[in-house]
């Protein structure tokens, strides 16, 4: 098992900057594309379902709303990658302002560029 390595806030911030990188560039691919048109496409499917399914069929309108979430969450989370990846280019940028004089360094306030996924329905 390997052992644990110390991460460097900078070298945290050029992961997650390309873990954003990453998924914008996947988001344009034909491949990410294809994936976020399915996803759609299953979410008009199973909102077209909700609409119709029987009121008291509380475990189909739960597993309804749970495929909903899970579709639209992919796109989300992609989104957040792509979000955080830039606050994360951000925070690079003003880290190495201040790359001579590390005890200098305050890293920025915590804006709020991570967003938390729905909870699953039923939760």
């Amino acid at each position: 098992m390997p052992q644990r390595q110390e991460v460097t806030p900078q070298k945290y911030e050029r992961i997650r900057a390309e873990l954003g990188a990453d998924a914008e560039m996947f988001k344009r691919t034909k491949l990410g594309q294809y994936i976020m048109d399915r996803c759609a496409h299953n979410v008009e499917q199973f909102q077209n379902e909700l609409k119709v399914i029987d009121c008291d069929d509380a475990k189909g309108i739960r597993t309804l709303q749970n495929e909903i979430w899970k579709h639209e969450a992919f796109g989300l989370w992609l989104d957040d990658a792509i979000a955080s990846g830039g606050a994360a280019m951000q925070n690079l940028e003003a880290m190495e302002a201040y790359d001579e004089d590390e005890n200098n360094y305050v890293p920025p306030e915590d804006d709020g560029d991570y967003v938390s996924p729905p909870e699953l329905p039923g939760e």
